[in-house]
């Protein structure tokens, strides 16, 4: 009798920790839908309630680099974060930069279509969902494959969040692979590119800190 009311409270217990791991994944990919969706049609404010902190703190990061780093420091930067600093100074106008904190600037990114689209489009999504606490993965689908990249989430206050700063390290990747089949510097290659999409090329001034 023992034997049996153990075995059936392991089982309980068991159940109730599958039927809670599918209702995590269920949310996850729900935020990540909801995340998806808001980017794709520059809706700012619905993007902002899905990322966690980690992705706030990123962008105030890349504010004050924009505001106060001088050409040594912006150097220093990795190349996508140059970039980024690059292509807020050349966009943004200086008031507005001024105004921003790191939400203001992430904002700004999405409705000015700064946040890249192609790694959350129509065609790719998540696959396995790995929850391990309060940290989840989700494996990358592309058209259709499976890719060794996983999105990251957090639980942050009882709430699911998607870390956009977990794909950066593949963005900076991806634009050193172009740099070098370019034939360019790092910063020929990054003036290149903004003059490609805003249409004018950089001058000296971008060099220089916002705020000074």
């Amino acid at each position: 009798m023992q034997k049996t009311l153990l075995t059936a409270i392991v089982f309980l217990i068991h159940s109730t920790y599958v039927f809670t791991q599918k209702s995590e994944e269920k949310t996850i990919r729900k935020v990540f839908e909801t995340y998806r969706t808001a980017i794709l049609t520059d809706n700012a404010d619905v993007a902002l309630q899905c990322v966690d902190s980690r992705t706030i703190n990123y962008y105030g990061h890349i504010l004050e680099s924009v505001k106060h780093a001088d050409s040594a420091q912006v150097s220093a930067l990795n190349v996508f974060d140059r970039f980024m600093v690059f292509t807020i100074r050349h966009r943004a106008p200086k008031e507005e930069i001024l105004s921003f904190d790191g939400k203001g600037l992430l904002a700004y990114a999405i409705k000015s279509g700064m946040v890249g689209k192609n790694s959350v489009s129509e065609k790719n999504k998540i696959g396995d969902v790995t929850i391990e606490s309060e940290f989840a993965k989700g494996q990358f689908i592309f058209e259709g494959e499976k890719v060794p990249i996983f999105f990251h989430f957090y639980k942050e206050a009882g709430t699911w969040k998607f870390d956009l700063t977990s794909i950066f390290s593949l963005s900076n990747f991806a634009i050193e692979d172009m740099i070098k089949s370019s034939g360019m510097s790092e910063n020929e290659y990054l003036f290149y590119l903004l003059k490609l999409v805003t249409g004018r090329a950089p001058n000296s001034e971008i060099w220089q800190p916002v705020q000074r």
